[in-house]
């Protein structure tokens, strides 16, 4: 009888701790706090990429930039291209860069840096102009003219970068199949989901008429296929206010 009475009690106890197991609540998962808004803060608007760690700029132009840079307040820069050059009194560089503001939380953005250094070699910022991938125009690729005196002229060279995996992979689709000319990509600036993805990849085009800097707009469909939406020329004239 006392052994059967142990049972009976083990039971209860058992069937007790269960009943409050099932009540306890189901784990949740905590959302990341430094997870990054669209940059222009809607939905379906572009992600600003900030993972580039290639700068293919040279050296004369990275040097001024970070002499000019140096001790600016508010806001930090991260060198992504040099856009072009233009001989003045001096030299302008105009270079993307990807934007950080100074402050809690903040959300990084694309702006081109102009920077003056003048014959002397002192270096400053001319100017910031935020870069909006949302507004960018297309435009007639035409190749500048290196020898016009006071133009703006595309770098000669240009390190060709590694994009991140979904990105080369959509990018060597489309760039294969671009009848215009020849892309190769420089950075990628930013993303945006659609009904598949859109890219937009800073790159060098190369055609029959001359090479310029251009943000290539690549399109991934879902069922595997990529193209060149469109090609927007870039120049320094642009962003030299």
């Amino acid at each position: 009888m006392k052994k059967t009475i142990s049972i009976l009690i083990v039971s209860l106890l058992a069937a007790a701790l269960l009943l409050v197991a099932c009540k306890a609540p189901a784990a949740t998962v905590d959302t990341p706090s430094d997870a990054k808004p669209a940059a222009n803060g809607t939905v379906g608007g572009w992600t600003v990429f900030d993972d580039s760690t290639a700068y293919p700029i040279p050296d004369k132009a990275m040097d001024a930039f970070n002499r000019a840079s140096d001790g600016y307040v508010g806001v930090g820069f991260k060198p992504i291209a040099l856009i072009g050059t233009q001989v003045v009194a001096g030299t302008n560089y105009s270079i993307l860069c990807l934007a950080t503001p100074v402050v809690q939380n903040p959300v990084s953005h694309l702006a081109v840096v102009t920077v003056y250094e003048d014959v002397s070699g002192k270096a400053t910022i001319k100017n910031v102009v935020d870069f909006d991938l949302g507004q960018i125009k297309d435009a007639e690729t035409e190749a500048a003219d290196p020898a016009l005196v006071g133009g703006w002229a595309v770098p000669e060279e240009y390190k060709v970068i590694n994009l991140p995996a979904d990105a080369a992979v959509a990018f060597s689709k489309a760039a294969n199949a671009y009848e215009a000319g020849t892309l190769e990509p420089l950075a990628l600036l930013g993303s945006q989901v659609v009904a598949g993805m859109n890219y937009a990849v800073l790159c060098r085009e190369t055609t029959e008429a001359g090479s310029n800097t251009v943000v290539a707009f690549i399109y991934a469909a879902l069922d595997g296929t990529a193209s060149v939406l469109s090609v927007s020329t870039l120049s320094g004239a642009d962003f030299n206010e």
